[in-house]
């Protein structure tokens, strides 16, 4: 064996045919078609490991309402993280907060392009009836609320890290509305999703919130671990959502790992020469 590696399959593409793969490099081709063939029923046959613990949204807030609960309680919105391709502009997490009248503190982010330009054409210090959410997605959630200009904002940050130290991100004209005991730091575009210089950057603390949400899949723990006095996945809507089985999809066929499980499957092998270069 020279080499190998394992390319997962985006779980979100609406495609006529979707597969995971498993590639091995050998000078003997019989060796490289063993050790891929082996991989992947490896690679399947760990499938049900990969299931993740999601928390409702209520359950999530629940912990942030308890007295006993370490905060700040981080909610991972990862349905609706942009890297990992959703838009951005669910406020389902905010809409629940509402609905109850919590009175945790609490700290969203969403992206909301009218909301952010509106706040910035009223200024510091004005209060406004806004509709937030779903300017990308139609089906998105959205909330409509008297909201109090916090501030506002460039949207030009630095990523703290460990996960892109040091990288300028640029998520258009920004501004933190204020509704009660909730920030929304609303943007045009956002980055560093899982970078804490995302709410920092703009004058929310994390550590001084109850519950913050953050739209992120990847790239969030080793950043928030350091000072989160929970970390809660949650069962939240939106293109990305990890549990893909709720998802609309058109052409992705039903013969795939989660709606069909079987523990025997066949795994094709092709063999492909590779020329070095000299």
């Amino acid at each position: 064996m020279l080499d190998f590696s394992i390319y997962q399959m985006q779980p979100w593409l609406d495609v006529p045919s979707g597969n995971s793969a498993a590639v091995a490099i050998a000078i003997d081709p019989r060796v490289a078609a063993a050790q891929a063939k082996d991989l992947a029923a490896r690679l399947y046959a760990a499938r049900h490991g990969f299931t993740t613990n999601l928390h409702t949204i209520d359950q999530v807030i629940d912990k942030a309402e308890a007295p006993e609960t370490a905060r700040p309680v981080i909610l991972v919105d990862s349905a609706d993280s942009c890297n990992a391709g959703a838009p951005g502009d669910s406020m389902a997490v905010a809409a629940r907060l509402l609905a109850r009248g919590s009175t945790v503190r609490a700290a969203v982010v969403v992206n909301d392009t009218p909301a952010a330009r509106r706040a910035h054409e009223l200024g510091v210090g004005s209060t406004a009836r806004f509709t937030i959410g779903a300017t990308r997605d139609p089906q998105a959630v959205r909330v409509e609320v008297d909201a109090y200009v916090k501030s506002l904002h460039d949207g030009v940050f630095t990523q703290e890290g460990p996960a892109g130290r040091g990288l300028v991100n640029r998520i258009g004209r920004t501004a933190v509305l204020s509704v009660g005991n909730l920030d929304i730091v609303v943007c045009e575009w956002m980055a560093g999703n899982g970078d804490p210089q995302l709410f920092r950057a703009f004058g929310v603390e994390p550590t001084l919130y109850d519950l913050v949400g953050v739209k992120a899949n990847t790239s969030f723990r080793a950043a928030y671990t350091a000072f989160a006095g929970e970390i809660c996945e949650a069962d939240t809507p939106g293109a990305a959502a990890p549990s893909i089985e709720q998802l609309a999809f058109q052409r992705l066929p039903k013969t795939l790992y989660p709606w069909t499980d079987t523990d025997t499957i066949d795994i094709p092998v092709v063999l492909a020469p590779v020329v070095a270069n000299r």
